[in-house]
Formats: C-alpha cells, structure tokens, sequence
C-alpha cells in the first residue's frame, strides 16, 4: 500500500461518540425537565443519578421484608 495515495486511507467514523453524546444530552434536559415540572415518580429509577437495578433490587427486598414482618 502506497501510503502517498490518499484513495487507500479508509474514512474514520466517529457515530458512535455522536450519538453516545447525544443520548447524554437527552437524558440530561429530560431529567431537567421531569424534576422541574414535579412529574419525577419516586420509585421511578431510569435516568436517574445513582439509581440502577441494584437500588433497586435493594428497594424490593426491603419491602418483602417488611410485609413479611407485618403479617406475623
């Protein structure tokens, strides 16, 4: 390969930074705007900051025990 041919050089596509950046920006406004608006559920855990299945995983277990605990 002729590394003066500017023909045998491939474009370098950078889509996937894009809409990865794209993706967070939407996140961001639409967080903004459900917090803002008072639309934001509290057991609602998408797109929201340290909240993932863990959490809430964690939040069912903590809820089984304590109905559990009740009907004794």
């Amino acid at each position: 390969m002729d590394s003066i041919i500017l023909n045998n050089y491939r474009p370098i596509s950078n889509l996937t930074f894009l809409s990865y950046d794209k993706e967070r920006a939407v996140t961001f406004h639409t967080n903004k705007y459900l917090i803002g608006n008072n639309f934001n559920e509290t057991l609602q855990s998408t797109y929201k900051s340290d909240h993932n299945t863990e959490t809430a995983l964690v939040r069912v277990k903590k809820n089984l025990y304590f109905n559990v605990n009740l009907s004794k």
